[in-house]
Parts: C-alpha cells; sequence; structure tokens
C-alpha cells in the first residue's frame, strides 16, 4: 500500500510539472528571454512578455506584440489610447506617448509582478479593441438581418419590440422575431468574437427552456471562422451565414 501511495504522489507530480511546462514557456534568444504566458489574443497566440537588461535592472514589455494584434485588424490608430488606460492601470511606464510597446523597468524584486502586470495590459488592450470592433460587426450583421427578414418573410410579421423573456424571467434584446404558428421565430445577430458568441449562446440557452421555445436562428458572417465556438450556437437553434440564399432562411424558419 505504501509503494502504491508514493507511485501514485510521483505520477500526480510528473502531470502536474508537464502541465505547468505547456503553461507558461520559455525562449531565450542571447540575453534576451521571451516569456509565453497561459493568455491568449484573439487570434490563439500566446501572449509574449520580453525580458531583457537595463540600467540598474531589467526591462519588462510586451515586444510590441499587442500593437502588431491591433495593426492586423486595421486598428493601430486607437492602440495608444487604448493601452494608456492599462498601462496607468497597472502602474507601467506611460512616459512614451507615441510608443507601440508597453513596457516597465524593474530590479530583480519586482521581476515577478512586472511579467504578469505587462501581460495582462498587453491582453487587455487587444481585448477592448477587438470587443469594439465585434460590436461594429455585429451591428452590420444586425442592419442586414432586419432588412432581410422584412424582404423574405414581409414586415406584416415583424415583431417590432425585439425583446423575449427566457425560462429565467430575463429579458433579451434579439435582432428580429418573426411571427408564427405554433411559435414564433428568433433571428441573432452574431459576430466572431467570443463575447458576441457567448451571449448569444447564454440567451439561446434561457429562451429554449421556454414551455413553448421559439426557432433559434444565429446568424452569422462566416460558419467556418467560429471554429469551434460553432457547436455553442448549434446546440440550441440553427447557424446560417447572413448572405445565404432565401430558401436557406425560409428552410430554417
Amino acid at each position: 500500500m505504501r509503494q502504491a501511495l508514493e507511485f501514485d504522489r510521483g505520477t500526480l507530480k510528473d502531470a502536474v510539472d508537464a502541465a505547468v511546462s505547456r503553461l507558461v514557456g520559455v525562449n531565450r534568444l542571447g540575453s534576451i528571454c521571451f516569456i509565453n504566458l497561459p493568455m491568449h489574443y484573439p487570434d490563439g497566440s500566446a501572449v509574449t512578455v520580453k525580458v531583457e537588461d537595463s540600467a540598474g535592472g531589467f526591462r519588462v514589455s510586451d515586444g510590441g506584440y499587442s500593437y502588431r494584434q491591433a495593426e492586423a485588424v486595421g486598428a493601430e490608430r486607437s492602440f495608444r489610447r487604448t493601452a494608456n488606460h492599462f498601462i496607468q492601470e497597472h502602474d507601467l511606464d506611460s512616459s512614451s506617448k507615441g510608443s507601440r510597446v508597453i513596457h516597465v523597468d524593474v530590479d530583480a524584486r519586482d521581476l515577478f509582478g512586472a511579467i504578469c502586470d505587462v501581460g495582462l495590459a498587453s491582453w487587455r488592450t487587444v481585448e477592448r479593441i477587438y470587443s469594439r470592433l465585434s460590436s461594429v460587426e455585429e451591428d452590420e450583421i444586425a442592419e442586414i438581418v432586419r432588412s432581410r427578414v422584412v424582404e423574405i418573410f414581409g414586415s406584416d410579421r415583424l415583431d417590432e419590440k425585439n425583446v423575449i423573456t427566457g425560462s429565467s424571467t430575463s429579458e433579451w434584446d434579439v435582432t428580429a422575431i418573426i411571427r408564427g404558428q405554433p411559435v414564433p421565430t428568433i433571428f441573432q445577430a452574431v459576430s466572431n468574437h467570443p463575447n458576441s458568441i457567448f451571449k448569444a449562446h447564454t440567451a439561446f440557452h434561457d429562451i429554449s427552456l421556454l414551455a413553448k421555445a421559439p426557432r433559434l436562428i444565429a446568424v452569422v458572417s462566416d460558419k467556418v471562422a467560429l471554429g469551434p465556438r460553432h457547436s455553442l450556437l448549434a446546440q440550441e437553434g440553427y447557424v446560417i451565414e447572413v448572405r445565404q440564399p432565401d430558401d436557406v432562411w425560409r428552410s430554417v424558419a
């Protein structure tokens, strides 16, 4: 029994060590260290912190990775304004007003905290930028959805309130409701951003628990771009693309 217990403990330690080694990775290039943190930008790449020598200690920065994330979606002009908010919140270096790098200089005692703060500020900056873009994308899809719903089903069947109460008694704003028998049909515009997907999933789940649940349809720009999150939207309803033919819209409704 004692040998089995020691073996189990050894197995647990090995498993945890292996997991931790995958959570945080360190790559060394000369005198510079790049640390991959267990956080990810919206494109799936790991948040990376760069550590190098500086006068009297170390410079910890995001290496400009957050700026490049913003640049990739054409939001580089709003980068510094967004970054400055989190730079000040995490007490980082805000002296370089035009800098594309989030950084701070510290001594060895503060290195751990600096790595955490820089990584988090970098991630929050990109998340805020992408979240704003997501709202714009969702609004653009919603505008097309409302237009197509009227064209395909007629304005006389459109419910102007666009609000439905779920099983939890929470009220959910939706893009369009088509009155029908035996149940209405709900169309919800959803962007590819996780916030938009999870919000729609939560609403769909709550609404699907109603005694006479409406037919639920998520409308997206590109189903492939949803990746594995497509299954979240498909659990309680249909998922269609905003540009699909009228026949597809009629068949799911």
